[in-house]
């Protein structure tokens, strides 16, 4: 059960359809954040799933605002390497 999504939110029985299938997660403390705007890390992780791309072994980041910590790290240097997203120097 996610903490913050109620049985009488009115998205449950999507946000539920699509963390059963694995394309979403709560955060760790439990929540979901249901009403906080979805981020494009957290769009590039739900397309990574979708289109099965791999994660990659990045040392060095291709992009000079997402640091080896952030939470959707691996999956932004995926999406990047892919060759349908280029860092903006």
């Amino acid at each position: 059960m996610i903490k913050d999504v109620t049985p009488t939110f009115w998205v449950k029985d999507y946000i539920y359809m699509l963390y059963n299938a694995g394309l979403v997660k709560n955060f760790e403390n439990g929540t979901f954040k249901p009403n906080d705007p979805t981020l494009r890390s957290q769009i590039v992780s739900i397309l990574n799933i979708l289109i099965n791309r791999n994660d990659v072994d990045q040392e060095s980041p291709n992009f000079n605002d997402v640091l080896a910590s952030h939470p959707n790290y691996m999956d932004i240097e995926a999406a990047s390497n892919s060759s349908a997203i280029k860092s903006e120097e």
